[in-house]
């Protein structure tokens, strides 16, 4: 992919298809506004599940796997996150959006994920409504993502750009971008947050309105992504976690999809809000 990316599908295109984990080409899509997030009035921190998502699948999209890996039926769980929604609290009692702690709790260990509403409160609800109707509850991390590109710089010359994160919260449990999802996507929105080691955000394919439900840790810095992938959280506790889990071997290096999914991934057996 390096040295090809920014010549068949511009930056845009590169990054998305990285976040992915998805190497088939195509024409770039039309960039489409951020929602305006920080510092949120009290109506977009209150947006219901209808405004905030939409039902329009991606180009390329498939259905659903019938059941998770976990044995769940993948139908149920948009009336779950839509009920759940409204009653995903976001603010203080002073009606204020603050930092909120997810916990994963893994077969590798525990990871704490600070997720920050005032960002992206939309993104955080849907990850904290997720949460609590147990859908990452026996899924697992199913991709490491690790590749470059080359992106041309203001003064025009190309510089190579590396994209290293692990995935997780595939319905499937393979990462597979055109079923890795529930049925609704959730509207972009504009994120302060910068791609360190630790950001969290969901996975996208090739729209912007195609976040569902497989998220992303970065395993290193990524600006790249920044003010192009809604960054909503960040990995606080537990990085060496997420990092052993990077580091496990392969299905088979010499072959894509098998080259970025685990022999022996891990499971996330349980996902609550502190």
């Amino acid at each position: 992919m390096a040295g090809r990316a920014w010549r068949r599908w511009g930056v845009r295109a590169a990054v998305i298809l990285a976040v992915a984990g998805c190497g088939k080409s195509g024409e770039p899509a039309a960039e489409a506004p951020l929602l305006s997030v920080p510092n949120p009035t009290p109506e977009r921190l209150g947006q219901p599940f209808e405004a905030a998502t939409t039902l329009r699948a991606p180009e390329g999209a498939n259905m659903p796997p019938a059941t998770t890996l976990a044995g769940r039926s993948t139908a149920t769980f948009p009336g779950l996150v839509r009920d759940a929604w409204e009653a995903v609290p976001l603010t203080d009692a002073n009606g204020k959006p603050g930092p909120i702690v997810v916990t994963l709790d893994t077969d590798a260990g525990v990871i704490e994920i600070t997720l920050f509403p005032d960002m992206a409160p939309n993104h955080v609800r849907n990850f904290l409504a997720l949460a609590k109707v147990g859908f990452y509850n026996g899924l697992i991390f199913e991709r490491v993502v690790r590749q470059s590109f080359v992106t041309m710089a203001a003064d025009g010359k190309e510089e190579t750009q590396r994209v290293e994160l692990v995935t997780a919260g595939c319905p499937a449990g393979d990462g597979d971008p055109a079923h890795g999802h529930l049925g609704y996507f959730l509207h972009p929105e504009s994120s302060d947050l910068k791609h360190e080691e630790g950001t969290v955000g969901f996975v996208l394919t090739d729209e912007p309105a195609s976040a569902s439900c497989r998220f992303y840790v970065c395993l290193s810095p990524t600006p790249v992504f920044d003010g192009r992938v809604t960054a909503f959280g960040k990995v606080t506790r537990g990085m060496d976690v997420i990092h052993a889990i990077a580091g496990r071997p392969v299905k088979d290096p010499n072959s894509y999809p098998e080259s970025e999914q685990p022999r022996e991934p891990v499971r996330i057996r349980t996902a609550a809000r502190q």
